[in-house]
């Protein structure tokens, strides 16, 4: 269950936020098949359910402009997994997802799913990580039933001493609302971070 504290504004008064509590359910199962040495080729369907809080059509007394965003969807990847020894590992999938609103106002949410993940070790200390994801992002903005999120990234972790790790990344995400006619967005965001981790013990 996801929960969001209202926000302070000023010089008083404040944004409520609590409408945004809701509870997210998700099941995915994985079939694969080892069609080459080191090479598994899988099908991995899922389903995700969405329940907010402040439904309407759970509580009506909250009814009055009050948009229901409780959602039923699904998705289905296809995709490899690909083990070169310990060095590289590749596990990429595409497919479709669809996502259904209980407010008919809101337009369903469908098109092309896509969820990646490379790791390499180019030496014993060096971690290199890509990733890239499309999937479909809440929203509670008016009229929006959510977002297709497109996001690359990109990682690299370098072991300094046996308990101490220097980690940097790099991340772009391109977000295109699913919306009404006329209250479209598109959002693009940068970040980068740079971190370091003390490990205490080897556990």
């Amino acid at each position: 269950h996801l929960y969001f504290n209202n926000r302070a504004l000023s010089p008083s008064g404040e944004q409520i936020e609590s409408d945004l509590n809701h509870c997210e359910y998700d099941g995915h199962l994985r079939l694969g098949y080892e069609a080459f040495e080191n090479t598994v080729l899988f099908v991995e369907p899922g389903v995700s359910v969405r329940r907010y809080d402040s439904s309407p059509t759970d509580y009506p007394q909250l009814a009055g402009g009050v948009e229901d965003r409780n959602s039923n969807g699904g998705q289905v990847l296809a995709g490899l997994t690909y083990n070169a020894s310990s060095v590289t590992l590749l596990d990429f999938g595409v497919g479709y997802i669809q996502r259904d609103f209980t407010d008919p106002s809101l337009p369903r949410a469908n098109g092309v799913a896509a969820r990646g993940a490379l790791t390499w070790n180019p030496t014993d200390r060096i971690t290199v990580g890509a990733s890239l994801n499309r999937d479909i992002v809440e929203s509670t903005v008016f009229g929006i039933a959510g977002f297709f999120r497109t996001a690359g990234r990109l990682s690299v972790d370098y072991e300094y001493d046996y308990n101490v790790i220097l980690s940097s990344s790099i991340e772009y995400a391109n977000e295109t609302s699913i919306s009404r006619p006329g209250l479209g967005e598109h959002i693009k965001d940068l970040q980068a971070s740079v971190s370091a981790t003390y490990l205490v013990n080897e556990y």
